[in-house]
């Protein structure tokens, strides 16, 4: 009898093990995300990454006939975050919802951003979810250097597009800094991931084609700090990006934070 255990509990340890593992591939096959702006340069990315761990995606954009993904698990829908039918009916589906909409503002106020308006509309529909999705919304750049436009414009410098009050950009980045402020007023998992100045593989070469594609072997991950390279530049390749993205969704290491991410 003690030979047969001796014999035995190794494999049947082995076989528990084996499995766990097959229990943990088919949750994380199972898993559904929503991604809001899929049609967008770094939104298509994030889709791939997901698409490739094995997620079922479903793809919004407010004209679906621009998302041309034919991947298996994925489905190319119509949404608009302000509408309050079409959110409630993907976030009762979804495990996760990414948002890489849009902040622009029709008068260049942030409080007209589309993403403030689009941050409202989650904050009632989630009220209302026993089941409630991550969120994982991607920010402005200006998230890690202050709250205020005086900070920002002390903090931020060498930033290649101009954000002055009045300006397209300035509604947009404090659109984000709006829209923190509510998540943060909320009692919903959320975290926001606030991108580099430069964001690297959005456009290369003549035609702007997307670099979908390259990575480097690592990344910095901050709640504080601006990560910078050894030649003082705050950037990261939009794969890496996506990365850190689905990282956020399958460890939620930074739930209700403001993280960034940088070489």
């Amino acid at each position: 009898m003690t030979r047969l255990n001796f014999v035995f509990k190794p494999l049947l340890v082995l076989i528990l093990l084996n499995g766990l593992m097959l229990q943990s591939l088919q949750a994380n096959e199972s898993k559904n995300i929503v991604v809001y702006g899929a049609s967008g340069r770094i939104g298509q990315v994030i889709v791939e990454e997901a698409l490739q761990r094995g997620y079922k995606v479903k793809g919004v954009s407010r004209n679906p006939d621009k998302l041309n993904n034919k991947h298996n698990n994925f489905t190319a829908t119509a949404g608009d975050l302000t509408d309050l039918e079409s959110t409630m009916a993907l976030a009762k589906w979804a495990d996760a919802i990414v948002i890489a909409i849009t902040a622009k503002s029709p008068d260049k106020t942030p409080e007209k951003s589309l993403l403030v308006a689009a941050t409202r509309n989650v904050l009632a529909v989630f009220d209302q979810l026993e089941n409630k999705p991550y969120i994982v919304q991607i920010g402005g750049a200006n998230l890690m250097y202050g709250s205020t436009y005086e900070e920002v414009k002390k903090n931020m410098q060498g930033a290649p597009f101009n954000y002055d009050k009045g300006t397209d950009m300035y509604a947009v980045l404090f659109g984000h800094q709006i829209s923190l402020e509510m998540y943060k007023a909320s009692n919903l998992s959320w975290t926001v991931l606030a991108p580099p100045i430069m964001v690297l593989g959005i456009y290369r070469g003549k035609d702007n084609d997307l670099d979908s594609t390259t990575t480097r072997s690592s990344y910095r991950i901050s709640t504080s700090e601006v990560p910078v390279d050894e030649e003082g530049r705050n950037t990261i390749y939009v794969r890496d990006l996506a990365k850190a993205t689905l990282n956020e969704i399958e460890n939620r290491d930074y739930n209700q934070q403001v993280f960034t991410v940088g070489y």
